[in-house]
């Protein structure tokens, strides 16, 4: 984790310094939508698969270099089907269950102008809401569990490129770090043949990429 903010560090002064004089937008509302495709690492690989969701992102330029940037985010990280159990008058069926995460989350950037194109590195505070969403398929049931809040917060580094349309390309990697978790399942010490048993929680980390466009928009 410290290399990776050392090296958000050292990447945007180098462009920094190596810019040529801006002609960059310079408008002070960006607003855009984004692709996201998450890879979750080291324990949450454990709980969650990669996942992919679409986000909305929004900056305003308090200066030269500085802005604040907010950003909102649905990801899902895959589906499955499980036998679940619906009460005595129904029994068990065969659902589908789909994680999801809803995030939203605010802080500074600072943007490194050059000709056609800007280089940014944020630092954002967030929350996020993970749930399990369930459906019984050929039924209009819909239902969810195991919703967790958790507070984190991100690392980001992208850049954004001129390609003659209007809206600018945006293309960046942000690294998650979110707090308090539930981990995985795990057997039960007391009684092996019992079902699985809540495991500790833990510290998620997350890398997610990030594609899509930034509209720039006059006061």
């Amino acid at each position: 984790m410290r290399v990776f903010g050392l090296g958000l560090i050292a990447a945007a002064l180098a462009v920094w310094l190596l810019a040529d004089p801006c002609e960059a937008r310079r408008d002070p509302w960006q607003v855009g939508p984004h692709l996201l495709i998450a890879v979750p690492m080291d324990d949450f690989q454990n709980v969650s698969g990669v996942g992919g969701g679409l986000g909305i992102r929004g900056n305003y330029e308090l200066s030269d270099v500085f802005s604040i940037r907010g950003d909102a985010a649905y990801l899902s990280y895959g589906r499955k089907f499980e036998t679940l159990y619906f009460g005595p008058s129904i029994g068990f069926l065969q659902a589908e269950t789909t994680s999801q995460n809803y995030r939203l989350s605010l802080g500074p950037q600072l943007s490194f102008y050059g000709t056609k194109f800007i280089v940014y590195t944020s630092g954002q505070a967030g929350a996020y809401l993970f749930r399990t969403a369930i459906t019984v398929p050929g039924t209009t049931y819909s239902d969810s569990r195991d919703t967790h809040w958790a507070l984190g917060w991100n690392g980001a580094l992208g850049v954004q490129f001129d390609v003659g349309l209007g809206p600018w390309l945006d293309v960046g990697v942000a690294y998650q770090t979110m707090y308090d978790l539930p981990g995985p399942t795990r057997e039960n010490p007391d009684d092996p043949d019992a079902a699985p048993i809540q495991g500790d929680d833990i510290t998620a980390q997350e890398l997610t990429i990030e594609l899509g466009i930034q509209f720039f928009l006059k006061k």
